[in-house]
């Protein structure tokens, strides 16, 4: 199993803090203004399983599984290699619908 993260060398990722909540991204508690987050679990439902024949390679195998602690091997990489822009804030944002009324206002008072 596999979990890699690549940002290559000279490619630019701009980020900035979230929204509070609904924007479908992950909140860390403790980080209310996280602006760039990188994570490689794969989840807690990810399960694999080993189904053997009677052979001498399976019991070999299930020896070696059981010397090694289990069937599933995981390789994490996080190749970070390119220039990060942290915005201060959230870009502000002010929609007014047809109607004359504030639609959306992100970071804008009115």
């Amino acid at each position: 199993m596999t979990s890699r993260v690549d940002a290559a060398f000279g490619a630019l990722v701009t980020a900035g803090p979230r929204a509070p909540s609904g924007d479908g991204l992950t909140h860390l508690g403790g980080f209310p203004r996280l602006a760039l987050y990188v994570n490689t679990e794969n989840g807690p439902t990810l399960s694999a399983s080993f189904h053997a024949h009677a052979s001498r390679a399976s019991r070999l195998a299930k020896k070696h599984s059981e010397e090694h602690g289990g069937l599933l091997h995981e390789d994490i990489e996080v190749a970070f290699s390119a220039n990060v822009v942290i915005l201060s804030g959230r870009s502000p944002q002010l929609v007014i619908d047809s109607g004359g009324h504030v639609a959306v206002a992100i970071e804008a008072s009115v």
